[in-house]
């Protein structure tokens, strides 16, 4: 079966970067939000909103639209805080996407996602790895999205600070 991998390295910590796959505001920022319960057997909600994709106002890309508000559930595989969480796609039909976190230097994480079982060129998920027509299509790549909104949350902080991918 096809397997499709992209990596990309932040400046944030391991904890940061896990917190934007579990937390389900700070995952709406960069990809689909939704409760989750980060346990194997856990669910995994995701809710399509590409508003939430760009700081911009950017029309979402027509093949796209049919999609949006719709919600579903995917179902969490493998989840060993803060290092590495796996979840179905389609229930499984359309095989498994793993998330691996590791430390890439001081501050620093490294970020493996890889697709598993992919029905095809034409699976939905795929247009995470082909980030030209993603870019072509008025949003950042999921990669850079999630490293440019890994916002900081502390006191000290002010709301526009942000941890970009290194």
């Amino acid at each position: 079966m096809p397997i499709a991998t992209v990596s990309a390295t932040f400046n944030a910590p391991v904890e940061r970067v896990w917190q934007f796959l579990v937390d389900p505001e700070l995952r709406a920022r960069w990809f689909m939000g939704g409760p989750t319960d980060a346990r194997v057997g856990g669910a995994m909600t995701m809710t399509m909103q590409h508003d939430n994709l760009s700081d911009g106002n950017v029309e979402v890309p027509e093949r796209y639209r049919p999609y949006l508000g719709n919600r579903w559930e995917e179902h969490i595989t493998r989840c060993e805080p803060p290092k590495l969480l796996a979840i179905t796609w389609e229930n499984g039909k359309a095989g498994e996407v793993l998330f691996e976190l590791s430390e890439a230097g001081p501050g620093k994480t490294r970020l493996i996602l890889t697709h598993s079982g992919l029905r095809g060129r034409a699976e939905p998920f795929t247009d995470l790895f082909d980030l030209g027509t993603v870019a072509a299509q008025g949003f950042c790549d999921p990669a850079q999205s999630l490293g440019i909104r890994a916002v900081r949350h502390t006191a000290h902080d002010s709301p526009s600070s942000v941890v970009h991918p290194a």
